[in-house]
């Protein structure tokens, strides 16, 4: 069999470093012969595959590669458990398809054994973070599906539980058990997996999340790439389809800032007036001098007035 070169061993070792730190399990088992050819048509997708959109172009550039200098890189595969002697695909799906353009036959292969679920999601995660970066929107569903893995969580029921965990924190409810525990464990994996490089659990929250709701004319161009994040969520105030399309179009053919896509969403949003009640609130405010603050019979009235307006303006806290 092919002996693995040392740049291979170091590479392949720091990916497992990554997965073994904090990790109840060992590195995951490769047997002995873990380095094999194997034919093109015993490979077959994998379980755990985050990439959703495969660009034809990277595809045929790759193809056009191999073809002029063979396939010199590393597929990570898994044995079939329903199909004797046949793989699934952990990392290295592009590769597969380009090698199946190029016309090779045979792929040189490390295999794995033994996987639990977690270790298959995270070892084909780390290994696309490595290669080419998923797109946002792949990026996001890729974390989710990890959080509830490790946080033993549906993968229905992980953004509610963000987004109460997030409120729970805001409100200073830290010292909640299960909040905190929930809060340890997405800073282990988002430092172990390398995550927290990019974008920080609390980040992920308020900014990742959201990209999930938005509508289609939006979506798709984030998940081109044409788009990063901050852009969309601006975009998306803009209710009218027609208007979103021509800024979405502005934005993309210009190569636009998102300072000069705020300037072109501005414009597209009608204004509306501040109501009545919220204009004598700010007026109001401005009125709390540094005097009236030191005057106790003042702001004992005020703090009364300010308990009865949070009493009659209450919203049921959500658990």
């Amino acid at each position: 069999m092919p002996a693995k070169t040392p740049r291979a061993k170091k590479a392949t070792a720091n990916k497992f470093d990554a997965l073994s730190m904090a990790s109840a399990r060992p590195v995951p088992t490769k047997p002995a012969d873990a380095i094999q050819l194997i034919a093109r048509d015993r490979i077959k997708p994998g379980r755990s595959q985050y990439r959703l959109h495969f660009g034809d172009q990277q595809v045929k550039a790759l193809a056009t590669i191999f073809e002029e200098k063979g396939f010199h890189g590393l597929l990570w595969v898994e044995p079939d458990p329903d199909k004797d002697g046949e793989f699934l695909l952990i990392s290295g799906e592009t590769s597969w398809r380009a090698a199946e353009v190029a016309g090779l036959n045979e792929l040189r292969c490390e295999v794995f054994e033994n996987l639990t679920e977690r270790e298959r999601a995270e070892l084909g995660y780390v290994a696309n973070d490595a290669a080419t970066a998923l797109n946002l929107i792949e990026d996001t569903l890729a974390i989710i599906d990890l959080i509830s893995l490790n946080l033993g969580l549906a993968v229905e029921d992980v953004t509610s539980v963000l987004y109460r965990i997030n409120n729970h924190l805001s409100r200073g409810k830290s010292h909640d058990v299960t909040t905190q525990q929930y809060r340890t464990q997405l800073e282990e994996m988002f430092d172990r997996l390398g995550i927290s490089k990019r974008i920080q659990w609390q980040s992920f929250i308020r900014n990742r999340l959201p990209l999930l709701r938005l509508p289609e004319d939006i979506l798709k161009p984030v998940q081109m790439g044409q788009l990063d994040g901050c852009a969309a969520l601006l975009i998306n105030r803009i209710e009218e389809r027609g208007d979103r399309e021509q800024v979405i179009q502005a934005a993309i053919e210009g190569g636009l800032s998102v300072r000069e896509i705020r300037k072109l969403v501005t414009n597209a949003v009608p204004k509306t007036e501040t109501p009545e009640p919220i204009m004598r609130f700010n007026k109001l405010r401005t009125r709390i001098t540094p005097e009236i603050l030191e005057d106790g019979t003042k702001m004992k009235h005020v703090n009364r007035i300010l308990s009865q307006l949070e009493k009659l303006l209450a919203v049921p806290e959500s658990e």
